[in-house]
């Protein structure tokens, strides 16, 4: 059972010419040109719960995959994805929360997106919605912009016993700026817009630019990076293929 969708309040109409116009336009084109029930309906028999037995009811499936869209374009933690609906109009108003209504917490989101992994949904669904935003140039085509942001993990405390450690053995160390950090990095690719239609996550001992080839594979017209990414035989690759390469030179 999903939860119910009040009708706008009296706060909702002081407050409907509010919210950055650039963002309310780009979301305006989005639920103009994304079939959203179309997408929710392979995930309803996943998105069960018995409300009998003592369960919340679920916030509306549309809605979950709204906030995920939200956190895959604008590269959002759980934690600052729920701020942002906190503390966002725009943001509210994309993925149909009034103003009064309470806003899904961090552990919705986690096991929400647990759900889509265990059924195999949660990357279709982000290629789909991308194909879809590229087909009909909402997303822009002409240019890539790729760069890499570290993800922070905690470095945990070592046991009474002096041997085993509650640190995350999965996550890497990197050194940036003369801080070392513990924890991962996420290499995001997106349009000129700032709008992400890919990206990878490793450790974050693997380079900046490991991932680069990859996520421009497609890319027909430029390339845009820091120096990090620069190598030349990249450049030639990008050139014999028409891209421009906007990759600085160190």
């Amino acid at each position: 059972m999903e939860r119910t969708s009040h009708q706008p309040t009296f706060l909702d109409s002081l407050t409907s010419d509010l919210g950055g116009p650039r963002t309310a336009e780009f979301f305006h084109k989005c639920d103009k040109m994304i079939p959203w029930n179309e997408l929710a309906e392979p995930l309803k028999d996943m998105y069960r719960n018995n409300t009998d037995r003592g369960g919340a009811s679920n916030y509306p499936l549309v809605m979950m995959i709204k906030c995920l869209m939200l956190q895959k374009w604008f590269n959002l933690s759980d934690p600052m994805l729920e701020e942002m609906l906190c503390d966002r109009i725009s943001f509210r108003r994309f993925v149909g929360l009034k103003m009064d209504d309470n806003v899904p917490d961090e552990t919705t989101f986690v096991q929400f997106r647990k759900h889509l992994n265990a059924h195999g949904h949660i990357a279709t669904l982000f290629e789909k919605t991308i194909a879809l935003l590229e087909s009909r140039s909402i997303i822009l085509r002409e240019g890539t912009c790729v760069d890499a942001t570290i993800i922070e993990a905690p470095r945990g405390r070592t046991a009474k016993d002096g041997i085993s450690s509650t640190k995350d053995k999965t996550a890497g160390y990197t050194k940036k700026h003369g801080r070392i950090y513990h924890g991962y990095k996420g290499h995001i690719a997106t349009d000129r817009n700032g709008i992400i239609k890919d990206y990878r996550f490793d450790t974050a001992s693997v380079h900046d630019s490991k991932h680069i080839d990859d996520m421009v594979a497609n890319e027909r017209y430029s390339v845009w990076a820091d120096s990090a990414y620069m190598d030349k035989a990249r450049k030639a690759k990008l050139q014999e293929r028409g891209v421009f390469c906007g990759i600085a030179v160190a």
